[in-house]
Order: structure tokens, then sequence, then C-alpha cells
């Protein structure tokens, strides 16, 4: 699915609705069920809650230090007594010597206090997939990670990001995925946005 997700991310013009419609497609073909319908039902380009959670870690909780690498985790919190799926954005401090190398992702020195998005759409995932007769991992597992790096793709590319920088920074490496699993890695993110 990671090869699919970088062509998608490659298509600047592509909606999130439409770039998802075609990770379900993927997950139909690979392993065949009329329930992966449900998912296609979402509304996954409704990102304004998302862009104005970035907006405000930036503009509330900034980094204190120059942030070498910018993390956005996929987790299950439990909020009101319920488990869910969620995203949360946490950072690096330290030197990166080689990106691909990923022992940063597990070094995080940046924790924002509001740091976890309340993401709907991951919520709504987590809840479709284990619904009486739900698919469950076989569908949270790529729904949730593809969402999370289209969203993070999307945003990183619409959103001022320059709350996180310091003077001294002159770009952040990114990478968006599970805390104990895969993961994809974005690229950097300057001033002037993703690259």
């Amino acid at each position: 699915m990671i090869p699919l997700l970088s062509e998608l991310m490659s298509k600047g013009t592509l909606s999130l609705s439409l770039a998802m419609s075609r990770v379900i497609e993927y997950c139909e073909l690979n392993q065949p069920d009329e329930r992966w319908k449900v998912f296609r039902d979402l509304n996954y380009d409704q990102v304004d809650t998302m862009q104005h959670w970035l907006e405000h870690v930036q503009g509330e909780n900034p980094p204190e230090e120059p942030l070498t690498g910018l993390y956005f985790g996929l987790f299950n919190p439990i909020y009101e007594d319920e488990v869910t799926a969620d995203i949360y954005i946490s950072g690096s401090y330290q030197e990166i010597e080689v990106f691909e190398d990923e022992d940063w992702l597990g070094d995080q020195d940046y924790f924002p206090q509001t740091g976890y998005a309340h993401s709907s759409i991951l919520s709504q995932i987590y809840r479709l997939a284990y619904q009486e007769n739900g698919l469950e991992n076989e569908a949270e597992y790529p729904l949730c990670l593809a969402y999370g790096v289209l969203v993070v793709n999307h945003l990183l590319k619409q959103t001022d990001v320059t709350g996180l920088f310091h003077k001294n920074n002159k770009s952040i490496y990114v990478a968006v995925g599970y805390d104990d699993g895969d993961y994809v890695i974005l690229g950097k993110i300057t001033p002037n946005g993703l690259a």
C-alpha cells in the first residue's frame, strides 16, 4: 500500500475523498468483501477541524527548541470511556544523521499539550471497523494509516507551518505512522511548506 500512497501524494490536485476511494479499492482487491463499502460514505475532504488543530498547536504550544523531526503518530486512545483511533503530533530536537534510521521516531522531545487531533474521520473509521460484523483491524489498520498520511500531507501543503520553526531552522523531517507499526516518510517541511 505504501507505493499507492506515494503515488496519491504526488497528485497534488487529488481530493482526499478520491484518494481514499482509491485506497479502499486497493483494499477490496486484496481482500474482497462487500463490507468495505461502508467506508466510502465518509466525508474525507472535511479537514477544517484538522487544519484548525495544527494551527492551534503552533500558536499555543510552539516548540521550545529547533525541531529536526516531526512525527504524526496514529494510536488508539480512550476518550469518554470508549476506545477510538486518533493522531497526535510530536517532534525531535535531536540531530538526525540518517532520516531513514527510525531511531529518531522513538526519541521525541516535543509533546504539545494540544497535540491530540481528536480526528472525527479516524474515529468514524474505527467505529465502522469495529461495528457488529465489521472488518475490525483489517480495515482500521490500512485506512487509518492511509488517511493519516494523506491528511497530514494535505495539511502541510495547505497550512502555514512557520510556527513550528525557530530562526535557525531550515527544514524539519516529517513522518506519519503507527507507534508500533508501519510509518511513511513524507519528506521535509520548510517555512514554505512540504518539500
